[in-house]
């Protein structure tokens, strides 16, 4: 449920002696707050895994490497109603996905068979949310879905994002009275720690020129909570909620008060067949925060 911090005042109507309870904006200084539930989730090109740290390309519902196949029917669970189940599980107001489908042809099936498009918009309209899905990617595919309308959204390609193989998101989401929050989602190096470096240098260029504001971000990071990518989020201002390589990243100047460190979803809806699935090897991490409006950018 997407709250607004309001008063309620009840008003008793008629003879009968109904009470209504009627619903005022309460505001402070023209502001009004809205909380928002927030999700980071690296889905694995949508196989489904056996558990959490199988690390692997396989999962019950792969077709070949890498690749999904939305016919298939594990543990008494066809595609689209598992993945419902799981998205519905997080009880989350955005959605921010990494490793959406396959990346490009790398010559070992990147990219041939990506049914990103069609899962998202089947979804979508299952969830009742809006959602954004690029269609394209050097790997690791980006995607989102928001209850919220998102009034703008863009995905930064090679020109814009030149150092490595990975990439970066924006979608701007209408929170209502005039009440926008930009959410920035992206997947770092799985290994190389000089591109990690000037990727991360690429994506504060282009929030600073942006100027984005209040925004947050999501990521599959691929660096520790203690490592040198992490302290330089940490000294341009930003907090760190999450586990693993799973995080978001909220800024500490005020535009974006936390309200709740859910971490990871450990009780991720799960399938009741022989062997319980999980949707991916990670973890979805989730806050809850709160931004005060209106803003616009």
């Amino acid at each position: 449920m997407i709250r607004k911090r309001k008063k309620m005042v009840a008003t008793i109507l008629g003879s009968a002696g109904l009470l209504l309870f009627t619903l005022f904006p309460f505001t402070v200084n023209g502001q009004e707050s809205t909380e928002v539930k927030v999700v980071s989730y690296n889905i694995k090109h949508w196989l489904g895994h056996g558990g959490a740290g199988s690390g692997s390309a396989s999962g019950p519902y792969m077709e070949k490497d890498w690749v999904p196949d939305m016919s298939i029917v594990a543990n008494g669970l066809a595609f689209y109603d598992f993945w419902e189940n799981v998205l519905n599980s997080l009880d989350a107001d955005v959605i921010c996905l990494q490793e959406n489908s396959n990346g490009p042809n790398t010559g070992s099936g990147f990219g041939i068979d990506d049914h990103s498009p069609e899962i998202m918009a089947e979804l979508a309209e299952r969830l009742g949310m809006y959602y954004f899905c690029p269609n394209k990617g050097r790997w690791h595919w980006l995607g989102a879905f928001s209850k919220f309308p998102i009034t703008y959204s863009h995905y930064y390609d090679e020109s814009e994002m030149p150092s490595g193989d990975d990439e970066l998101l924006r979608i701007d989401v209408d929170l209502g009275g005039g009440t926008l929050l930009t959410l920035y989602d992206f997947h770092l190096h799985y290994e190389n720690t000089t591109t990690r470096y000037n990727e991360i240098t690429e994506i504060f260029n282009i929030a600073d020129d942006e100027q984005a504001y209040p925004h947050i971000f999501t990521c599959d990071f691929n660096a520790s909570a203690n490592s040198n990518e992490a302290q330089r989020f940490k000294d341009k201002g930003y907090a760190q909620y999450g586990e693993g390589v799973d995080f978001i990243w909220i800024p500490t100047d005020g535009s974006v008060e936390l309200i709740d460190d859910i971490g990871r979803v450990e009780n991720q809806w799960t399938s009741t067949g022989q062997e319980d699935i999980v949707g991916s090897d990670h973890l979805p991490v989730k806050v809850i925060i709160c931004i005060d409006g209106p803003t616009g950018h």
